[in-house]
């Protein structure tokens, strides 16, 4: 895909639209860490927030079934099966070693597609951590009959994945590489797999916002690029519509996490689900959506992708900055063309505004080690060297991590040390980036990872002579506390 390049205005879009919502993003703290938006096939607008990058591969979660949607499509119009071919029959050799229940020989494609398999209360998540997942899914028991009911699934998506893999003899990402990644110009990606080398399908997948937009821009093109038809209109149109009814969803966490959002708009839920993916509000608005904020918005009403990634614990903001914001500022321009919107960066609004040490005793928790209770990170011992030094002994290992006084630094720490929780299981091409500040007797460093929707913070203050740790993963992470030891006599 060649992707060109003009000002908002140049496609009737108000640039001050675009501001508005990224106004709104950040007054909602919604932790926006990237931003493409694309009008008429053309790029017009691409922001970062520091210390993201536009080029750096970024966690996609959930919204990576869109992408396996895309390779049971290819999968289809190929012959290799078809949405009405039963799950059973991928899987002779695993059905004659365990018992099937009714409603699981019943089970289509289709009902992997729109999460209608028939598990209910709980879905088949369960099997994404197993050795066999196969045999786990088929033995897996099925309370409703498929189709009939709409429940989150990301097990069904992986059985996707699977599937792919079982026909081609391919994983999904080597499958969709010469079908999808390479026609759009996708030269970058990393997708996590089980022990077998098969892609997840579910999550798991990580590329750069531009890759995200592109591929958006695909399904609104109806799989065409660069004017040749690469899949099928008529899969996409049906991947992208309403096939099964979300109203009224019930008894699943994540939504039960949402309706927290006091912005909260049901209706961005209730729309309908199609082929791993959901229907917006927005007529005829459809997204890719992965949790904590990882958006692909198509509203083929206004020729118009939008891609946004982020760390967001209400992602409902996003969405609604861009039915409030950006929407209203469409062939509706009032703005005199200026320069390009192009890569231009803003102020992340949880990096700054810090303060400064307000007594002694932070000051003298520097030059000391301490020993560290067990933990979730598996850190044993912190040695706080200097303002902006920190060293962290890992069983595995130390990690030197700098940090910088109202700016983010760059520690590239490498993807060839072990993987560990610390802070972040490192991926390829994943940096980390860390921010210092004092928030009165409180020595606090805010950790991330150019690729992660998560980040953390770690809290140090003076316990008497010894030290209380405080860490918590953002959004929607665990947090822990403990009392850290001095080590007396150790070398800082």
């Amino acid at each position: 895909m060649v992707l060109k390049q003009c000002t908002p205005e140049e496609q009737n879009v108000d640039s001050a639209a675009i501001e508005r919502m990224f106004d709104y993003w950040d007054e909602m703290n919604t932790h926006v860490h990237s931003c493409a938006i694309m009008r008429g096939g053309k790029l017009i607008s691409l922001r970062t927030w520091e210390p993201y990058k536009a080029d750096s591969l970024h966690m996609l979660n959930s919204m990576s079934k869109t992408f396996t949607s895309i390779g049971v499509m290819y999968a289809i119009q190929e012959g290799l099966f078809d949405e009405e071919d039963y799950v059973i029959s991928f899987f002779p050799d695993v059905c004659s070693d365990v018992k099937i229940c009714d409603n699981m020989k019943r089970v289509k494609i289709k009902h992997l597609l729109t999460m209608t398999t028939g598990h209910y209360p709980d879905n088949a998540d369960f099997i994404i951590s197993d050795p066999n997942p196969v045999k786990a899914f088929l033995s897996s028991e099925i309370s409703l009959e498929p189709g009939t009911k709409f429940v989150y699934n990301t097990g069904a998506t992986y059985m996707l994945s699977l599937i792919i893999g079982k026909v081609t003899g391919k994983s999904l990402a080597d499958y969709l590489t010469p079908r999808l990644f390479e026609p759009l110009n996708i030269k970058k990606l990393f997708w996590e797999s089980d022990s077998d080398g098969n892609s997840y399908g579910g999550f798991g997948l990580n590329i750069d916002i531009l890759s995200a937009v592109k591929t958006g821009q695909f399904l609104l093109d109806r799989g065409c690029v660069d004017g040749k038809y690469l899949l099928s209109p008529e899969l996409i149109d049906k991947a992208t519509s309403a096939i099964v009814p979300t109203v009224n969803m019930e008894g699943q966490a994540w939504l039960d996490e949402l309706r927290k959002c006091k912005e909260w708009q049901p209706s961005d839920w209730d729309c309908g689900y199609g082929w791993q993916i959901w229907r917006c509000v927005y007529n005829g608005a459809y997204r890719a959506d992965g949790a904590f904020g990882q958006y692909c918005v198509v509203v083929p009403e206004h020729d118009l992708v939008v891609a946004v990634f982020s760390g967001s614990e209400c992602s409902q903001y996003l969405l609604k900055g861009i039915w409030d914001c950006l929407i209203p500022g469409i062939e509706c321009c009032n703005s005199v063309i200026g320069d390009s919107a192009i890569c231009k960066k803003r102020k992340s609004e949880f990096t700054f505004g810090l303060s400064v040490p307000e007594d002694q005793d932070t000051e003298s928790l520097f030059g000391e080690a301490y020993s560290v209770p067990d933990n979730t990170l598996g850190i044993k011992v912190i040695r706080l060297v200097s303002y902006g030094l920190t060293v962290f002994e890992l069983n595995n290992g130390s990690y030197e991590i700098k940090s910088g006084y109202n700016e983010w630094i760059y520690n590239d720490l490498g993807f060839d040390v072990p993987k560990c929780s610390f802070p972040f299981v490192l991926r390829p091409y994943s940096h980390l980036n860390a921010a210092y500040a004092f928030y009165g007797s409180e020595y606090k460093i805010r950790l991330l990872c150019d690729g992660y929707a998560y980040y953390h913070e770690m809290k140090m203050m003076k316990n008497g002579d010894d030290m209380l740790f405080v860490c918590r993963q953002y959004p929607g992470g665990d947090s822990f506390e403990v009392k850290c030891t001095k080590i007396k006599g150790k070398d800082c």
